[in-house]
């Protein structure tokens, strides 16, 4: 039952729960857990996910509407559904583990630039563990997929509100990427890191937490903000 229980203690009382996870390198779980959940939103989203609108448009901007037969149009767009549901599963087997990989490297770098060294391990584990919320809102984000009738491509990042912008009216595209830094399960899976980073480092648990904070911000700013600016400046939408 550890399985169980160690996930829930470290979502719920992170000072005891990720503190034990990271001194038992209980890593595996918590990785599981995340890549079973985003596999479970990914399938959950392209199971309702409506391909023809997207097709459609893409096949007008490029001119290629008016040579497409019905049949081909009804084979593209099946395609298109199709690809939906393999990248989803991708996505969770194969994206996941690396994320959490590169995620521990930084972790480990950081703590090295500031001169409290990590062991490899107990920064693989801190980085699993704090991504239990991530894992939670994934869980959650494909229930609601589930209950929706239809979706379509815009609405695979909004479907469940989990940052400030959702809630605020009015916000141009700038305001609103800065309002996405506000994110609940983001600032939960870095409180939750900073936890492991100080079981890991020997640092008190108010400095580990505020250094994984600090290490969240510079993260948000270079790939919420600063990125999706500079897309948006260079012809890109916004996100």
């Amino acid at each position: 039952m550890d399985f169980v229980l160690l996930p829930t203690r470290a979502l719920v009382d992170p000072a005891v729960g990720v503190t034990r996870a990271v001194s038992s390198r209980r890593w595996a779980w918590p990785l599981l857990l995340l890549i079973a959940a985003t596999v479970f939103s990914g399938v959950a989203f392209a199971l309702h996910y409506d391909p023809a609108p997207a097709v459609i448009r893409g096949l007008e901007m490029s001119g290629e509407i008016r040579n497409t037969t019905e049949k081909e149009l009804a084979d593209a767009i099946t395609t298109a559904g199709r690809v939906k549901l393999v990248a989803g599963v991708a996505n969770g087997l194969f994206l996941v583990p690396l994320y959490v990989l590169l995620f521990a490297v930084a972790v480990k770098v950081a703590c090295w630039i500031v001169g409290r060294p990590i062991r490899f391990a107990d920064a693989f584990t801190s980085a699993s563990i704090s991504q239990l919320p991530i894992a939670l809102y994934q869980v959650l984000h494909g229930v609601v997929a589930l209950a929706s009738p239809s979706l379509g491509d815009s609405q695979e990042h909004t479907l469940l509100p989990s940052h400030l912008g959702r809630f605020l009216d009015g916000l141009s595209p700038e305001l609103l990427r800065l309002a996405s830094v506000a994110d609940l399960f983001n600032l939960w899976a870095a409180i939750l890191l900073g936890f492991g980073i100080a079981a890991g480092t020997g640092m008190k648990a108010w400095k580990g937490v505020a250094f994984a904070l600090f290490l969240y911000l510079l993260f948000a700013g270079v790939f919420l903000v600063g990125l999706p600016s500079m897309a948006l400046g260079t012809g890109g939408g916004p996100k």
